[in-house]
C-alpha cells in the first residue's frame, strides 16, 4: 500500500493532492455536522512535548470540572472513556478525527485538546476544526523528510495551526470565544508564530 501511495504522490501534482486533502477535511466535517464548531478547540503543536503538554491541558481543566476530550499521540479521551491511541498518527486522518470530535460533542465534552502535528497540517487535516487556542512547544529540526528535508518549510507547516485562529470566533450558539495564542518563548522559533 505505501507503495502505491508513493508511487501516486510521484506522478500528482501538488496542487491536486491538497485540493484532494481540503476536500476530504470538508467532507469529513459535513459528515459528522461540523462538531468542532460546537466546542472550544485547542491545538497544540511542536516537535516534543505535545502528549505531555495535551494531558497536563486535560487533566487541569478536567480538574476544574470543565468535561474535556483529547486526541494524542498515546492516548484518546471521549467523555470518561480513556483508550490508547490505535490508528498510530498522533493526529488521524479527517473522518477519524471528526468521528471523534462528533463523540466527545455526544457525549457533553466543552472543551477538545488536540495534537496537531505539522504532517497534519501540511495535509490539511486541521480545516474545519475552528481552533480557539493554539500551543506552541518548540521546534527542533526532526521530521524534516515529509517537508523535503526543509526546516523553513517544517517551521511553515507548524505555522498553520496559527493562521487557523483567523477563522470566525463565533462558537456554540453564537458566543464569541476569543482566540488565544501561547508560546514558549525559550524557543527561538516561538517568534515566528
Amino acid at each position: 500500500m505505501n507503495i502505491l501511495k508513493s508511487k501516486i504522490r510521484e506522478y500528482l501534482p501538488e496542487s491536486f493532492l491538497l485540493a484532494y486533502h481540503k476536500s476530504l477535511a470538508f467532507f469529513a466535517a459535513c459528515w459528522y455536522g461540523f462538531p468542532a464548531s460546537k466546542m472550544i478547540m485547542i491545538g497544540i503543536t511542536g516537535t516534543k512535548g505535545k502528549t505531555s503538554t495535551a494531558n497536563f491541558v486535560w487533566a487541569a481543566l478536567e480538574r476544574s470540572g470543565i468535561s474535556t476530550g483529547l486526541i494524542g499521540t498515546a492516548n484518546i479521551r471521549v467523555g470518561e472513556v480513556e483508550h490508547m491511541n490505535e490508528y498510530h498518527m498522533t493526529m488521524p486522518g479527517p473522518f477519524i478525527t471528526q468521528k471523534l470530535l462528533w463523540q466527545m460533542y455526544k457525549q457533553g465534552v466543552r472543551v477538545a485538546v488536540l495534537e496537531v502535528t505539522s504532517e497534519g497540517l501540511k495535509q490539511n487535516r486541521h480545516l474545519y476544526m475552528y481552533f480557539d487556542i493554539a500551543v506552541f512547544t518548540n521546534l527542533t529540526p526532526e521530521h524534516l523528510p515529509s517537508h523535503g528535508g526543509d526546516f523553513e518549510e517544517y517551521k511553515k507547516a507548524k505555522g498553520k495551526l496559527f493562521t487557523s485562529l483567523d477563522a470566525p470566533n463565533k462558537k456554540i450558539n453564537g458566543v464569541v470565544i476569543e482566540k488565544l495564542a501561547i508560546l514558549n518563548a525559550d524557543y527561538q522559533h516561538s517568534n515566528y508564530y
